[in-house]
């Protein structure tokens, strides 16, 4: 990958919040999976880069601290077997989204939240 200025842009904490908006908008999925992945970014550009055609975009969403419950919801249940099985790695996502998962249709994702779970018991 070649490391364009607005992918850079996209990692940067002194951006303002108008020029993010504009790069999580943009064509490159990378830039918007960037975009995605940073630890200060609005609700509202989180919540809009949940629906984002990119299942790579989709899985940093779900992967993101910052993003919310009902977004989280959203997500647990959606169409690419990829952003579940991210979910299932994240050993900070809720446990009863990690359980939801435990359930899920495909056996990978089911196996990983198994694992995530148990992790999680042995470690508190």
């Amino acid at each position: 990958m070649i490391l364009t200025r607005s992918y850079l842009m996209a990692g940067s904490q002194e951006i303002p919040g108008l020029e993010l908006q504009k790069l999580s908008q943009h064509e490159d999925e990378n830039v918007r999976r960037r975009v995605a992945d940073r630890k200060v970014v609005t609700l509202e550009i989180l919540e809009a880069l949940g629906d984002d055609p990119s299942s790579n975009v989709r899985s940093a969403v779900a992967m993101n601290p910052q993003t919310p419950l009902s977004l989280l919801l959203k997500l647990v249940i959606d169409p690419s077997d990829d952003v579940r099985f991210c979910m299932a790695e994240n050993h900070n996502l809720p446990k009863c989204l990690l359980k939801v998962l435990e359930r899920d249709p495909n056996p990978y994702v089911q196996w990983r939240a198994r694992v995530t779970l148990n992790h999680l018991q042995i470690s508190s």
